[in-house]
Formats: C-alpha cells, sequence, structure tokens
C-alpha cells in the first residue's frame, strides 16, 4: 500500500485496507466525495493526510483559499493576515 503522508516524525500514513485503499483513489479522482462510516475508521484521518501532502511538497497553489467569488460578492471568509 501506498503512503499517503509522512509525519514530521516519519511515520508514514497509509491506508490499512482494501477499502481504505479504495477510498484514498476515489478522493484523489473526485472533486468532491462524501466519505460515510462508523467513528474510528480513518475517514478524516486519512482525508486530511491527503489534503496535507501538496503542502508538504511544497505545492501551496493547490491549496487556495479565495476571499471573493466570481460574482464580486463576498463570502464572508478572508485570509487572515498576520501582525
Amino acid at each position: 500500500m501506498h503512503t499517503v503522508f509522512t509525519t514530521a516524525r516519519n511515520k508514514p500514513i497509509r491506508p490499512r485496507s482494501l477499502n481504505q485503499v479504495k477510498y484514498t483513489q476515489a478522493i484523489e479522482a473526485k472533486d468532491i466525495l462524501f466519505a460515510i462510516g462508523p467513528a474510528g475508521h480513518r475517514e478524516t484521518y486519512l482525508a486530511m493526510a491527503m489534503a496535507m501532502a501538496p503542502c508538504q511538497r511544497r505545492h501551496p497553489e493547490s491549496h487556495t483559499h479565495p476571499s471573493r467569488c466570481r460574482s464580486g460578492r463576498g463570502t464572508g471568509i478572508s485570509p487572515r493576515r498576520p501582525n
């Protein structure tokens, strides 16, 4: 099974079962994915690890945070400015 993310302590995060492998492949293939399942089956853990992987590879453009939508109206969410 492939490693999804490596932590700061070099611990690999990877799917543990065939269904988790299918889940990670679906995340890679789809723009939006809803995952349902019993608590404790690593749905959120794997999704967050996959979301952090581009940041670890120094690809910040894959995580954008627009402050305005196409219509020109504010979304109500704007990036935090450093002090």
